[in-house]
């Protein structure tokens, strides 16, 4: 369980996913900061293994839980 400290400005909370076949690392943090109903979210995709690796990344907002079949974004990106 996550909590900000007394005194403190800020929380982080690290989501990390690794795959040791291809020696890829995800982390996916959510930054919480005191008196604010901001949500930051910092993404690093870490290439550790020997290939290019391609990732697109894939980010959805929906209202009342129920997500827009019609609309989506996707950035397609490769790591060396």
């Amino acid at each position: 369980m996550y909590r900000l400290a007394g005194g403190a400005v800020q929380l982080e909370v690290p989501l990390v996913w690794n795959d040791p076949a291809t020696g890829v690392r995800v982390e996916k943090t959510y930054i919480f900061k005191r008196g604010s109903y901001e949500v930051a979210v910092r993404m690093r995709v870490i290439n550790g293994g020997t290939q290019p690796f391609d990732v697109t990344p894939y980010y959805q907002l929906s209202r009342h839980g129920e997500a827009r079949a019609d609309r989506s974004s996707f950035c397609r990106l490769t790591l060396a």
